[in-house]
C-alpha cells in the first residue's frame, strides 16, 4: 500500500513533556535521513577487496522546511536560535507510523524572496540539525 506525502507536521515540545504545537503552516518539508557511517577497513590482506565496518555511530542529517512566515513564526525560531535551545522535535504523519521524535536544534532561518511583480505568500525556510538518540521511530 502507497501513503501520500501530504499532511506532514513538525511539532515541537512547548515545555511540557508530551505536550506538542506546530512549528508553523508548512509548506514543504524535506525528510531527514537517517545515517549509519561506513568506515573503510580495507588492509593488505584483503585480496584487493575493498572492505567495510559500521562506525556503530547513528544519526539524522539536517533537514529543512518551508514555511508560511509569520510573526510567530519568527519570534520562535529566533528566540531558540538565541537562547541555543535544544528542542524535542515530532515529524507526524508519516507513512505508516505515528511519529518520529528527536531532540534538535534550528541552524537557520531565511524568508524567501519577496517580487513584487509575482506577488505570493510570504515564506520562509528553516534549517534543523537533529542531535542525540532518536526518542522513537
Amino acid at each position: 500500500m502507497a501513503y501520500t506525502n501530504y499532511a506532514i507536521i513538525l511539532e515541537y515540545e512547548t515545555g511540557t513533556p508530551g505536550t506538542y504545537a506546530k512549528v508553523g503552516d508548512a509548506q514543504s518539508v524535506d525528510m531527514p535521513k537517517y545515517v549509519t557511517d561506513a568506515l573503510e577497513s580495507t588492509n593488505h590482506s584483503s585480496a584487493g577487496i575493498r572492505t567495510f565496518v559500521s562506525s556503530k555511530l547513528r544519526g539524522m542529517d539536517a533537514f529543512s522546511a518551508t514555511y508560511i512566515c509569520d510573526a510567530s513564526l519568527i519570534t520562535l525560531i529566533k528566540t531558540a536560535m538565541r537562547n541555543k535551545t535544544i528542542v524535542t522535535f515530532r515529524l507526524s504523519g508519516v507513512g505508516d507510523f505515528t511519529s518520529i521524535d528527536f531532540d534538535g536544534f534550528y541552524t537557520s532561518f531565511q524568508i524567501l524572496s519577496a517580487d513584487a511583480t509575482s506577488p505570493e505568500i510570504l515564506k520562509a525556510t528553516i534549517e534543523i540539525q537533529p542531535t542525540g538518540a532518536l526518542a522513537t521511530v
